[in-house]
């Protein structure tokens, strides 16, 4: 049907020759078709854009798709801006080029704003596809009911209290509201939408919520190089000062349940740094350089935030009460512990 309010689907692709098919084609065939589709070329190095390009002469709605080609490798955040640049839509919708959604997707996600009218943002839930074992579950997705939520307390409260999931894919985004708040994503990182995210909860005033999984989510196995990490550790290094400076700047972090939020987060990276196969020292170094970046500068500060934190959390989290050549060992040290601890409590549920 191609009533109601034109959606911007906006694809960036690069190397995802096994999947952009069933990616593209799951946009073509959706039930609701007042959409354009951008795919933005990011310049791979497979046969992925001449697969797309078979699918559009081929596909009988193959005219909605525009193909954007940047001139260069740029990244995900790149081929992003570029899309929300030239997008002719009302509303934006991110999808990722090894991803697929369900055949009501763009109906069920554009539903609240044709019955109740505006929405800055509209979310749905996901499934999860694991690709080495090619099964579905439930993502931990949404822990939300159906419905709206008004006001920017009440959307942080819900963001930060992990109500929902951080990315940018699967919200229906009026793009209005992206351009006049400069909602676009940084470039030159990875892990850009956490980033972003945190810029958007934090203008947010009318979302919905719908809790229902509409969306694919396939998540692929990687290994864990030094340059992986190294990239990620950078990135992260990137991201945590904006967060740090923005918030002190605009008063952010008088919002208690955000820090814990951050801090959490940023605890879980330094814990997949430290499990990682990179060498003790690299470790050490990236742990130091993430934790000067810490949102306090004296640690005494961090007490009040543990009393928002699960008992396992408070656990983990009290390295921040150590100054970072004591935290790191005390995380190295204790994630092991804390592992065994929770494989103790599952066996005795067990019983």
């Amino acid at each position: 049907m191609e009533d109601g309010i034109k959606i911007s689907v906006i694809i960036p692709v690069y190397n995802v020759e096994p999947y952009v098919e069933r990616c593209l084609c799951s946009v073509l065939d959706q039930t609701y078709q007042n959409i354009e589709i951008i795919v933005v070329d990011d310049c791979g190095t497979d046969n992925s854009m001449q697969i797309v390009e078979r699918v559009v002469a081929e596909h009988e709605n193959g005219q909605k798709v525009i193909i954007l080609s940047q001139e260069e490798n740029r990244g995900l955040s790149a081929a992003r801006n570029r899309g929300i640049h030239e997008a002719k839509g009302e509303y934006i919708w991110f999808m990722d080029s090894d991803d697929e959604i369900k055949l009501d997707c763009l109906e069920k996600i554009v539903a609240p704003v044709l019955k109740y009218g505006d929405f800055e943002m509209v979310i749905g839930d996901y499934y999860k596809i694991y690709e080495s074992s090619n099964s579905r579950i439930d993502g931990p997705g949404l822990l939300l009911k159906s419905g709206q939520i008004v006001g920017q307390e009440e959307i942080m409260k819900t963001y930060f209290g992990t109500g929902w999931y951080c990315s940018a894919w699967n919200r229906l985004l009026k793009k209005e509201f992206l351009i006049k708040n400069n909602l676009y994503f940084y470039e030159g990182i990875i892990m850009e939408d956490y980033l972003w995210m945190f810029m958007l909860v934090i203008v947010l005033s009318k979302v919905y919520i719908t809790n229902e999984a509409i969306y694919l989510y396939r998540q692929r196995a990687g290994s864990i190089t030094k340059n992986v990490v190294t990239r990620k550790m950078q990135s992260l290094i990137v991201i945590y000062k904006i967060i740090k400076d923005y918030g002190r700047e605009n008063r952010i972090f008088d919002f208690t349940l955000c820090v814990s939020y951050i801090e959490r987060g940023k605890t879980l990276n330094l814990i997949e740094l430290i499990t990682s196969s990179v060498s003790v020292k690299e470790k050490k170094k990236w742990y130091k350089r993430i934790r000067q970046e810490d949102i306090f500068p004296k640690r005494k500060d961090y007490l009040f935030v543990f009393k928002y934190k699960k008992k396992k959390d408070v656990f983990l989290g009290m390295h921040y009460l150590c100054p970072p050549s004591i935290g790191f060992y005390y995380l190295y040290f204790l994630y092991p512990i804390s592992k065994i601890y929770k494989f103790i409590g599952n066996v005795r549920k067990m019983r």
